[in-house]
């Protein structure tokens, strides 16, 4: 588990822990709050905004990406009443190109953390718009598909391969729909299948400074960021009931 989601995961247990403390001290009696707790994997798209970096790139007679990207994901996320507190990572697959003797291809990645609210809620339906903020990135990478001649041209051309990236933060706006199918119950807990649909806009900064090979920075290179709509069918298995406190 990285370092982000070890962090997302202490922020939800710490947020659960202030609404336990919260009501116990409004009311001493015997209170009852409802707790969903969902895991899902994720597919869908986005379109990301490369106009600064596909002019670059026609600038030096490389073809231009498609501003379409296939996104996989997973995540988990709690509900407490109305309250949701979520985590998700995104992989995100754009497309490859080839001019010549180089190959292009460019992806991204984003981690965020989800906080929302559910204005619409069924035994089976819950409607929540929500708010993500996190960290993204977006890789590109130049390869040089000439075959060496020999072992000893390999470690010479070791350097014909360019893997650059550029990260920051990412914000989202979005709106979720959750249909729950129950798969068992019990009177303290009950199992459902989750089929999900989230749509929104996500913002980044846009930075213009590229990492190289994991080696040094480039400054003033075109402005990149995961920036644009997307889309996400999810598909997951929860669990919940009423607890006592």
């Amino acid at each position: 588990m990285n370092k982000d989601l070890k962090i997302g995961f202490f922020i939800i247990l710490m947020l659960v822990s202030g609404i336990f403390s919260v009501c116990h001290a409004q009311d001493e009696q015997t209170a009852t709050i409802s707790i969903d707790a969902i895991g899902h994997f994720q597919f869908g798209g986005n379109i990301i905004a490369l106009d600064d970096l596909n002019a670059e790139l026609r600038n030096a007679e490389y073809p231009k990406f498609s501003d379409g990207f296939i996104a996989l994901g997973a995540g988990s996320y709690l509900v407490i009443n109305k309250l949701v507190i979520g985590i998700e990572g995104n992989s995100l697959t754009g497309e490859n190109t080839n001019i010549k003797n180089f190959k292009t291809s460019i992806s991204g990645n984003y981690r965020v953390l989800d906080l929302g609210y559910a204005l619409y809620v069924t035994r089976v339906l819950r409607v929540y718009p929500f708010f993500s903020f996190g960290k993204e990135k977006i890789t590109l990478s130049i390869t040089d598909t000439k075959t060496p001649s020999s072992f000893n041209a390999v470690l010479d051309t070791l350097g014909n391969r360019a893997i650059l990236s550029s990260s920051g933060f990412i914000f989202g706006f979005s709106l979720g729909t959750d249909y729950s199918l129950k798969i068992g119950s019990s009177e303290e807990a009950k199992g459902n299948l989750v089929i999900g649909l989230r749509f929104g806009y996500t913002l980044a900064q846009r930075n213009n400074n590229w990492d190289i090979n994991g080696v040094g920075i480039i400054l003033g290179g075109p402005r990149v960021g995961i920036v644009g709509p997307y889309v996400r069918l999810l598909l997951g298995l929860g669990i919940g009931g009423r607890v006592s406190i």
